[in-house]
Order: structure tokens, then C-alpha cells, then sequence
């Protein structure tokens, strides 16, 4: 009877599911290190405040602007109107102030107004010519 060798028997039978398990184990550690790298790379992105102000323009556009229609800060929403008209009225008047905004666009629903600063405004949208909205607002 011959001996086994590493060709042929037994012997040679366990060396190759030994390769073989080492094979998968390797394959499954250079799968869990491209996840690694991968998670590593996505939260290096969502990290960073520029792609982050890019993500905020495009889902939710805003822009603040004061009294004389001035645009003092614009998240995105800039693209979106042509012009904007502020005429509020002071307190001790009796008329409800204005603010016209002129989008570039048609805009389905009215844009949301909000003061700042403690000022509190209750406008009331309305569709004006072409494209324009019409918000009719009193000071509170």
C-alpha cells in the first residue's frame, strides 16, 4: 500500500478545505473592509457644511430678506424669484402692510412668510397677476 501524499488521499483532501475556508474567510474580510472604507467615505461627505448647504437648497429652499426687500441670506431660494416687495405698514396704521414676491416660476402653492426677531406677521396669501403672490399682513 502507498503513502498518501500531498497529490492524492486524504491528506490532500484536508489541505484543499483548509484553502477553501481560508478562501471564504478572506473573502468576507475584504467584504467587511470595502464596507468599512465605504461607510468611512459617506460619512466623510455627509459631514461636510458645504454638501450639507447643497443637500438644505435643493429639499428645503429658504431666504431672508427685511423690510426694504433686501436679501440678507439665501439657502437656495434665491433661484426661484425674480423679485421681492416689502411695504409694511407701521403700527399705529390702521392698513395691513404687503409683500410681493415675483417668482421666476409658476408656484402651485404660496411660499411660507414667517417674521424674525420678534416680529410677528400673519400674512394672508393671494394669487396676484401672472405669476406674482400678494401677501396681505398686519404687524403683532
Amino acid at each position: 500500500m502507498e503513502a498518501p501524499t500531498a497529490d492524492h488521499g486524504p491528506l490532500a483532501r484536508t489541505w484543499q478545505i483548509i484553502l477553501a475556508v481560508f478562501g471564504v474567510l478572506g473573502f468576507a474580510l475584504a467584504l467587511r473592509q470595502v464596507d468599512a472604507y465605504l461607510d468611512h467615505k459617506i460619512d466623510a461627505r455627509m459631514s461636510d457644511p458645504a454638501f450639507i448647504r447643497q443637500v438644505a437648497s435643493q429639499v428645503r429652499p429658504a431666504l431672508i430678506f427685511d423690510s426694504n426687500g433686501s436679501i440678507l441670506y439665501d439657502m437656495g431660494a434665491g433661484q426661484y424669484f425674480d423679485e421681492i416687495s416689502v411695504n409694511l405698514q407701521e403700527e399705529t396704521e390702521k392698513k395691513a402692510g404687503v409683500i410681493i414676491l415675483k417668482p421666476k416660476m409658476l408656484l402651485t402653492f404660496p411660499p411660507e412668510i414667517t417674521g424674525m426677531g420678534g416680529v410677528q406677521i400673519f400674512p394672508a396669501a393671494q394669487r396676484g397677476p401672472g405669476l406674482t403672490w400678494h401677501f396681505a399682513s398686519g404687524l403683532r
